[in-house]
Parts: structure tokens; sequence; C-alpha cells
């Protein structure tokens, strides 16, 4: 027997000298391992849940400083581009569209200036900013909104209140720059105060005699008023095609004078003068109008020529289809005379004379 044999042999002793296992051993090893597998579904282990925590904390933490980060990109961008739009519209005029935003961004420096100082000489600065606009709007002979000298006066208001907020030692200096600002507001307002009359007549391609209907066609004759103090806004011009696709409005006629009385007499004559064939316009019953007598005394309303209709009827009537009659029997006549002289003139022998001064002759 060599040595490898008899090491099994020893080891065969030595496991059948140990006992066998216990009875409710097997049972007891399955029900622990019947307990080990419910475990996680009723409670998790506590490790685990010790080392969530953390992970939650710094996930809490990265979110917050995202949003952060996100809200002050948000504040940056919306200042800088409010910044942006207060700074073009610093120039606006009224009327633009961005004066709104250049008053809304005043209203916002007075509400966050530091004292009554402040609020008082920024007041004085957007009175004077008004003056400004309106001195670049009589410049460029725009009219200027009554909103305009209202806000300015209401500047002045509140920089008096704020001049009896302000410390003693500021109030001197205060009233000096409010006489220096009232003073050059009242030069202004000299200025720019109106003068005179003007009236604005607007011609339209319609038919009043059948209830306003547009009128079509093509302008075959064309003749403008002139002169001082007459303004024609129109791009008519002969030969030019008016349909049913465009707004019937032709012209607009605006005349000025020292009174009302001076400037309908001009008006009347603008209209006169004013003169288009080929399609039909309501310059007769703009004329029939001016000669009412409710219209000369300043009586009109929305509701003017249904309230003054027969009235209107009665002035651009007969008497206006007479004059047209007459006139168009005077241009009958001096055709008429002229074809004549002309057939006279072309069977008369020409003189010798009238040929000899001519080219070719």
């Amino acid at each position: 027997m060599n040595e490898d044999n008899r090491l099994e042999r020893r080891l065969e002793q030595f496991y059948e000298q140990v006992p066998p296992p216990p009875q409710g051993l097997k049972a007891g090893r399955e029900r622990f391992l019947a307990q080990a597998a419910r475990l996680p579904k009723e409670r998790p282990f506590a490790g685990a849940r010790v080392q969530a925590k953390p992970r939650r904390r710094k996930m809490k933490l990265a979110l917050a400083y995202k949003i952060v980060a996100a809200v002050l990109a948000v504040v940056m961008g919306t200042a800088a581009l409010g910044g942006g739009v207060a700074y073009a519209a610093s120039d606006s005029l009224p009327g633009e569209p961005l004066y709104p935003v250049k008053l809304a961004f005043e209203d916002v420096r007075l509400a966050f200036s530091a004292g009554p100082a402040a609020r008082a000489q920024l007041g004085m600065a957007f009175a004077a900013e008004r003056v400004r606009e309106m001195q670049q709007l009589a410049q460029q002979g725009e009219f200027v909104p009554g909103t305009v000298p209202a806000r300015m006066a209401q500047h002045m208001e509140q920089t008096m209140a704020q001049v009896a907020k302000a410390k003693p030692e500021d109030v001197p200096a205060l009233l000096e720059q409010v006489m220096t600002q009232t003073r050059a507001q009242e030069q202004f307002l000299e200025q720019v105060q109106a003068k005179g009359h003007s009236i604005e007549a607007r011609i339209y391609a319609e038919d009043p005699d059948h209830g306003f209907l547009p009128s079509i066609g093509t302008v075959e004759n064309l003749d403008l008023p002139g002169g001082a103090r007459v303004r024609v806004d129109s791009s008519l011009f002969k030969g030019m095609e008016v349909s049913l696709f465009y707004d019937p409005m032709l012209a607009k006629l605006v005349v000025t004078e020292s009174d009302r009385d001076e400037a309908i007499k001009r008006l009347k004559r603008s209209l006169g003068e004013f003169h288009v064939s080929g399609v039909k316009t309501n310059i007769p019953f703009l004329l029939a109008i001016i000669e009412t007598e409710a219209f000369r005394e300043g009586r009109y309303h929305t509701g003017f020529v249904e309230q003054n209709l027969e009235e209107i009827l009665k002035k651009g009537g007969p008497q206006r289809l007479e004059d047209v009659a007459m006139v168009a029997a005077t241009i009958s006549h001096i055709l008429r005379r002229n074809e004549s002289k002309y057939y006279q003139r072309k069977n008369t022998p020409s003189s010798g004379w009238n040929l000899s001064f001519r080219p070719g002759c």
C-alpha cells in the first residue's frame, strides 16, 4: 500500500466518525432562507437608507443651483433687454411706438429715486424733455398732442411738491432751477401758440347723387388748386386708373387763413379750382356743405349730413345744374365758332406775304 492509498483510507475513517446532522437542521435552514427572502420587501436594509440620504441631498443642491442660475440668467437678460428698449425709446417722440415705453421708464426712475431733492430734479429734467419734444415736433411741422404740455405741467406740480419736502439747505437751489425751467417753458409756449384757422376737405371718387357709390374710371383731365396757404396732398395724375380695389379718397385739400370765415372763402375758391374729369367726385357736395348756415357757424358733428341733408341738396341742386348747363353751352358755342373759322380759313387762298416767311416756301 502506497502513501496515497493510505491517506485516502485515513480520510474515509475520519468522515465515518463524523456524527449525522440533527433532524430539524434542514427545516430550520429552509425557514431562515424564506425569512431572508421576505426581508427586503418588508423593510429595506438600514445601510442602503444611510447611503441614499447624501445622494438625495447632493441632487437637491445641484437642482437648486440650476434653478438659481436660470433665474439669474432670466433677470439679467430681461434687464439687458429692458435697458436696450429704454435706450432706444429715449429719443422717441409722441405718436411713435416706443414713446409709451419712454414715459413708463420715467415713472420707474421717479419711483426709485433716492429722496425729495432727487425726485424734484428728475421732475424738472422730464419737464425739459417735454419742451424738447414739442420743439422738435414744431420744427417738423407735426401736430403737438395736448397730452405733452399736460404731462409737462404735471411734472412741474410734482416737482414743487417734492421741493416742499426737501431739506431746508436744498430748497433755495431747487427753487432757482424751478424758476429757470418755468421761464423756458413760458417762452416756448408763446412761440407755438395756435394762430389762424385751417380746414381740410377730402376729395373722394364717389357719386353723391347715387348714395356715394364709388366711381371708377380713368382720370382724363386734372387741374389742382394752388397759391399761398393752399396745400394738396395727392398722387393724382392724368391717365390714372381709379378702381374698386382701393380707398376712393383721391386727395386732401388743406387751406389756412387768419380766421374761420377767411378760411371758408379760400376753401370755396380752391374747391372751385379743383377739376377732375373721367370719374365723379364729391367736390360739388363739399361746395354745397360750405354754403350751409350750420357749417359757417361751426355747428357740425357726426350727424351733420343727415341733419342738414335737405339744405345741402338745395344748395347743390338746380342752381348747380344751371351752372353746369351754362358752362357746357358756352364751351359748345366756342367749339362751333372755332370749327367754322377753321373751315373758312382752309377754303380761303393763302396770302403770299404769309407764305414768304415760312421755311421751305
